[in-house]
């Protein structure tokens, strides 16, 4: 393995690693939304009455009961390997129904 290989190759660890272990770090706001719970891949998605669509982070799918309304307070994160809306890292989530 040539040394520009080994480089690429921890520098891309080294991103990948960060991307997923420390999402907030990239930046945040504060955010609170009311809506139901569906299903998304890789992440739940909290669908809000305005019909915009979050992906959520730190709750776990098991907790979680969807068609389900849900009050979710967090912060909205610049990055995240969830793949639909804006990512929400949850800090508080209660069951409205």
């Amino acid at each position: 393995m040539t040394v520009h290989k080994v480089k690429t190759s921890i520098a891309a660890s080294i991103f990948f690693l960060s991307w997923f272990a420390y999402p907030a770090m990239a930046g945040s706001d504060e955010i609170e939304i009311t809506g139901s719970m569906e299903r998304g891949s890789p992440c739940l998605l909290i669908r809000a009455s305005s019909g915009k669509v979050y992906s959520l982070k730190g709750v776990h799918r098991s907790k979680i009961e969807l068609g389900k309304n849900y009050l979710v307070k967090g912060k909205k994160l610049k990055t995240s390997n969830c793949q639909q809306g804006a990512t929400v890292q949850i800090s508080e989530i209660k069951v409205l129904d």
